[in-house]
C-alpha cells in the first residue's frame, strides 16, 4: 500500500514540479520583456522659424510657456531669450533682451537663469529685472541646472569644469579631463547628469574625441560613465521615465534613449545637426528640439 500510494502520488509531484517551473519561466520572460523596454516612437508636431540660432528649452510649469534662448548673430548684445507656447506659437520673441551669446536655460521659482558665456545671468520672471553673476574665470558657459535644494551648477566647456552659484558669484566646483569638457548638466537626486562633448584642449570643440554620458556624485564627486565610452559630442540631457535618459548629438543630429542602470543607447530620432539643450516634458509627452544652424524649434510627441 505504502509503495501504491508513492507511486499514485509521483504524478502529482511532477505535475507540481512542472507547474512551478512554468512559473518560473513564466516570471523570468516577464521580467525580460520589462527589462527590454520598447525603443519609444517620436513623431512631429510642428516647427517655429526664424529662431535665431536657437540653443536651449526649459519649461516655467508655474505659467505653463517655454523659454528658449536665441544666440543670435555675431554682435554682442544682439541674445535673446523667447516666450513660446508649449503648443508650438511663439507669444514673444525677446521676452529677454541685451545678452551676447545665451546658451543653458532653467527655471527655479520666479527666477530664470541664463548662462551667457562668462556670466549667469538672473531674470526675475515678474518684473524683467536682470543680475548678473560674475563667471569668475569662466571662459565659455555651456548649461545651467537647479537641484532639488536650490543649487544652481553651470558647465564650462573649455575648461572642461563645472562651477556652482554661491553669493552672488559663479564659483569652481570641479575641474578636471574626466568631465571630457562637460556641456548638458542635469541634477537627479544626489547625482549630476553630464552629457560630455569630449576631450579637447585648444578651445577647438568641433576637433574634439566624442564623449560620454557621465554620473557626478554632488557629495564625493566621483565620476562614472553611463555609456561606456566615445558615445557622442552630446550636447542636451533629460530624463525619461525613471531609469531612462534622452540625449542629443549635436553633430549627428541624433535623439537617443539611454539606460540609466546599462548605459545601452537606443536612436529614436535624428535631425539636422546643432540640436541643442532639448526639453522633455513627461506630462505632455512632448519633445522639444532647439536646431540652432537653421534657426528652427521643432516639436515631437514621443509615444
Amino acid at each position: 500500500m505504502r509503495r501504491l500510494s508513492l507511486f499514485l502520488s509521483l504524478p502529482i509531484i511532477l505535475t507540481a514540479c512542472g507547474q512551478g517551473n512554468k512559473k518560473a519561466s513564466s516570471q523570468e520572460t516577464k521580467e525580460a520583456t520589462v527589462a527590454v523596454a520598447p525603443v519609444p516612437e517620436a513623431g512631429f508636431v510642428s516647427e517655429l522659424d526664424n529662431m535665431s540660432n536657437c540653443e536651449s528649452a526649459t519649461y516655467d510649469e508655474k505659467r505653463d510657456v517655454l523659454y528658449v534662448s536665441l544666440q543670435g548673430g555675431a554682435e554682442p548684445g544682439d541674445g535673446t531669450i523667447a516666450k513660446v507656447s508649449t503648443e508650438g506659437e511663439l507669444i514673444d520673441a525677446s521676452f529677454v533682451k541685451g545678452l551676447n551669446d545665451p546658451k543653458g536655460v532653467a527655471v527655479h521659482g520666479d527666477k530664470l537663469y541664463v548662462a551667457d558665456v562668462t556670466n549667469l545671468v538672473e531674470v526675475d520672471l515678474s518684473t524683467g529685472e536682470k543680475t548678473l553673476h560674475s563667471g569668475g574665470k569662466a571662459e565659455y558657459l555651456s548649461d545651467v541646472t537647479v537641484t532639488d535644494a536650490g543649487e544652481l551648477y553651470v558647465s564650462e566647456m573649455h575648461q572642461s569644469a563645472v562651477y556652482v552659484l554661491k553669493d552672488g558669484s559663479m564659483v569652481e566646483w570641479l575641474r578636471t579631463p574626466e568631465l571630457e569638457n562637460p556641456n548638458g548638466v542635469l541634477a537627479v537626486g544626489d547625482d549630476l547628469y553630464v552629457g560630455a562633448w569630449g576631450k579637447y584642449a585648444d578651445k577647438n570643440p568641433l576637433g574634439a574625441k566624442q564623449g560620454d554620458l557621465l554620473k557626478v556624485n554632488m557629495a564625493t564627486q566621483k565620476i562614472s560613465h553611463v555609456t561606456k565610452g566615445d558615445f557622442g559630442h552630446l550636447d542636451g540631457v533629460q530624463r525619461f521615465g525613471d531609469s531612462h535618459f534622452l540625449t542629443s548629438n549635436w553633430i549627428t543630429g541624433d535623439i537617443s534613449r539611454v539606460s540609466a542602470t546599462t548605459g545601452k543607447a537606443d536612436k529614436i530620432l535624428t535631425v539636422e545637426q546643432s540640436v541643442g539643450d532639448i526639453l522633455y516634458l513627461p506630462s505632455k509627452k512632448l519633445l522639444v528640439l532647439p536646431v540652432g544652424n537653421i534657426n528652427k524649434l521643432k516639436f515631437y510627441k514621443v509615444k
